[in-house]
């Protein structure tokens, strides 16, 4: 008995060889396409889930001015933790994240740090409107810059 197997030829077509063992498509159930179709099907997927991710990350984060003489940029978000810079009057910081009442934001120094979102009320948006302390005012003026 004669046992075939496909193979990719020269000029990638597939073709039957002849075989003096069954391969493992008979022996399995498995075609060596069947195979690689799963793996790059799991391929574009990571691909398209990472683009995906650089993206929503390339978009341009929410930026305010400050208003007061300064906001104070603390280590991480807690009154606690020391305050490492002084962010000055008419200084542009991003704001790049939020937590439990804090907001993780970046200078125009490339200076990443925690400040309180009370001090938003000591901010301007991009068109110079003050922004007000209020959660659900935040929460609007953020998903609204954000889009």
């Amino acid at each position: 008995m004669v046992y075939k197997c496909a193979v990719a030829g020269s000029n990638s077509l597939i073709r039957m060889l002849p075989l003096a063992k069954p391969c493992r498509r008979y022996r399995y159930g498995l075609s060596i396409m069947n195979i690689l179709k799963k793996h790059v099907a799991a391929l574009l997927t990571l691909a398209i889930s990472v683009g995906a991710v650089f993206h929503a990350n390339a978009e341009e984060a929410p930026q305010v001015r400050v208003d007061s003489d300064f906001i104070n940029i603390h280590l991480g978000p807690g009154k606690e933790t020391p305050v490492f810079y002084v962010a000055e009057k008419d200084e542009w910081i991003e704001l790049t994240n939020r937590r439990t009442g804090w907001f993780k934001v970046k200078t125009e120094a490339g200076v990443e740090g925690w400040i309180d979102e009370s001090e938003l009320k000591f901010t301007l948006d991009e068109n110079g409107n003050r922004v007000t302390y209020n959660p659900s005012v935040v929460k609007e003026f953020i998903t609204s810059l954000s889009k």
